[in-house]
């Protein structure tokens, strides 16, 4: 509760979407319910772990830029693609010819200088289309949520009391504004990723184990 994850907007800013999570009104501002926010994100965790299990890659999209210095510093740990800013049309829904293409361009150094080289960095490693996106604000994320949507992948966003959840998979209950509650939320979410890379590296060492036995 310290995190402020719980304080929503004023009422009169409240979506009809988002009322399935609210607890209640406190001076004009919408509580969000501490039970629900739980169990959601315990589900979102969970499904977190079980795509990186799997060595899946999650795509966090982060379109405001006083929120870069965190994702950097989530990023060092859990080595996941980003997009910080701008987001790139047909990123999703054209990925072969939008970033597959360019990376021998990249590697040339012919991006030096431009928008284009930010872009390329924060997706290296990114050789095949990502299986979920994150979003700490999907209301500042229309492009990359209706992306995402066109072509089924799970969606997970911080959703506050603003937010339309109707289509988003794992809607995570919280402060879309406040910097503690995201903090909260990227660090969550960063411990469920690597606690799922770590249960598919046990398990594919095990694999390797057993199977070297019987050479």
């Amino acid at each position: 509760m310290y995190n402020a994850v719980h304080i929503g907007h004023p009422l009169a800013q409240s979506s009809n979407f988002s009322t399935w999570y609210i607890y209640g009104v406190r001076y004009s501002t919408l509580i969000i319910s501490p039970a629900k926010a739980i169990f959601f994100w315990k589900k979102a965790c969970l499904s977190l772990s079980r795509l990186s299990s799997k060595f899946g890659s999650i795509l966090f999209v982060n379109l405001d830029p006083a929120l870069n210095y965190l994702l950097y510093r989530m990023n060092n740990i859990i080595q996941q693609p980003m997009i910080l800013n701008k987001w790139r049309g047909g990123l999703l829904t054209n990925w072969k010819f939008v970033f597959l293409r360019k990376i021998p361009d990249f590697k040339r150094g012919l991006f030096i200088g431009t928008w284009s080289q930010e872009f390329m960095q924060n997706l290296r490693g990114a050789t095949r289309l990502p299986t979920a996106v994150f979003t700490f604000n999907v209301s500042n994320s229309v492009l990359p949520y209706q992306e995402a949507r066109t072509i089924n992948l799970p969606i997970f966003s911080l959703s506050d009391s603003t937010a339309d959840t109707s289509n988003i998979l794992y809607p995570l209950p919280g402060n879309d504004d406040a910097v503690s509650s995201i903090t909260f939320c990227s660090i969550t979410a960063s411990k469920s990723i690597l606690l799922g890379r770590l249960a598919g590296m046990s398990k594919y060492i095990k694999y390797k184990k057993v199977h070297s036995l019987h050479y």
